[in-house]
């Protein structure tokens, strides 16, 4: 059931930006207005349709056909539909409370709630003239309208015409707005690629090693929106920095299996001195782990499993220990397991450099080695003006320090999810390393 998470949240994405879309839609509309229950059906039909041509997608293990489009637009209206959403209850609150501010304000008193847009309330009964002058006749002279009242609700009626057109002119601009950020993202942002340099002092490093050089990639996604034209334009960021050393930090393949080979043939033409290596992603297990293991093993690059070796140790080098992931538990196997992958290393005195696909498990690792390259957050992602993403997790992207150890999570490769990259650019990490 795991892997249906991704479709899952698209699927309550979509429900809340549809909805709030035709909520919206409805309030300056009148022919929508007169057909609200036909209209929300049909946004009620249109925002399930999505995630569930996703999931067939995901289920059969197939990224063609229709489900690139149902998650473009998924991905649009949601962003659309949230701001939306959330530009229409600020207004909803804003003048709820200015309403009663104002009604106390001229010692009004509450009043029962008003219906919207002038349509009658619920238990409204229509005025006669025998029951106007019945009423009159009950009601005492402290009853009677007031000239005060009287023009307070004028000037209510203004100020709610007033707001209307406001919410409708900010709703277009929001809609226009966030519409053209995930377009950018999806059309320029995910093809940004950057390298992003950090230098790393590593205890115990020998001073020959000076400016040792490893390039991290990670969150490739291999699949229907990184082809091998996405693939070619992020290795040529790797081929400029000529690395020692090559690492892949999961999440290689994004659902489909037939992409493994694919990914896997790329990674080892690389240039690397001293191998290429890979450890397993969140989706790689979705995809199929084992699919994924054999088309590593085929082109040549080896999967770190709660696995490690010694690199150039005869030159005063590193221990790479590669950790399973934390969703393998889910699989049946062991999870991230630091002491295991040290035993495969014979040389105890080195220096340790630990590839774990979530940042997360630095908690751990914190004090236990000099390094860990990371991935998984994507720094994001999707960052329209801040980084919602910091709301979740404890690290994002970048570096980080705690213990002695030195933490860096890479932004990632592709996209998961909705296939756009809005503050985040795709990332080669280049890893230099100095003796400390």
């Amino acid at each position: 059931m795991m892997r249906f998470g991704p479709a899952a949240g698209a699927l309550v994405l979509s429900l809340v930006g549809h909805m709030s879309l035709a909520r919206w839609a409805e309030d300056h509309s009148e022919r929508l207005r007169k057909n609200r229950k036909k209209a929300r059906s049909i946004a009620l039909f249109v925002a399930c349709l999505g995630p569930l041509v996703r999931a067939v997608s995901i289920y059969t293990g197939h990224g063609q056909g229709l489900s690139p489009y149902a998650l473009i637009e998924v991905t649009l209206v949601a962003f659309a539909g949230s701001t939306v959403g959330i530009m229409k209850t600020l207004f909803w609150l804003y003048g709820k409370v200015a309403y009663l501010v104002r009604r106390r304000t001229l010692g009004l008193g509450s009043a029962a709630p008003r219906a919207p847009h002038g349509e009658a309330a619920p238990d409204a009964v229509a005025a006669t003239p025998e029951t106007t002058e019945a009423a009159s006749r009950d009601a005492g002279p402290s009853e009677a309208p007031t000239s005060t009242h009287a023009r307070f609700e004028r000037e209510e009626e203004e100020r709610v015409s007033r707001r209307l057109v406001l919410e409708r002119a900010v709703g277009l601009s929001l809609v226009a707005g966030s519409t053209g950020a995930i377009g950018w993202g999806i059309v320029r942002g995910r093809h940004d690629f950057r390298v992003e340099e950090v230098v790393v002092k590593i205890p115990g490093l020998s001073p020959k090693l000076d400016g040792y050089t490893i390039a991290q990639v990670s969150d490739i996604h291999t699949g229907t929106f990184v082809t091998p034209r996405e693939l070619a334009e992020g290795f040529a960021k790797v081929r400029e920095i000529r690395p020692d050393l090559v690492v892949a930090t999961g999440d290689l393949v994004d659902h489909d299996p037939a992409y493994c080979d694919l990914l896997a043939r790329e990674l080892m033409k690389l240039p690397s001195r001293d191998g290429v290596y890979a450890i397993y992603g969140n989706h790689d297990y979705t995809t199929g782990h084992a699919a994924v293991a054999e088309a590593l093993s085929r082109a040549g690059v080896r999967l770190l499993v709660n696995d490690g070796l010694a690199i150039r140790a005869a030159e005063g080098g590193f221990a790479l220990l590669g950790l399973d992931e934390i969703w393998g538990r889910y699989w049946g196997k062991p999870g991230p397991d630091l002491a295991r992958a040290a035993e495969r290393v014979r040389e105890t005195d080195l220096p340790r450099i630990v590839l774990s696909h979530q940042p997360k498990t630095f908690r751990d690792m914190a004090g236990k080695c000099a390094l860990q390259l990371s991935g998984h957050t994507h720094g994001g992602q999707i960052n329209p003006g801040f980084r919602p993403a910091d709301l979740v997790f404890e690290f994002v992207a970048g570096r980080y320090e705690r213990a002695g150890s030195t933490l860096w999570v890479n932004r990632g490769f592709g996209t998961a999810g909705p296939p756009s990259r809005v503050g985040a650019p795709p990332e080669v990490t280049k890893v230099v390393l100095v003796s400390g």
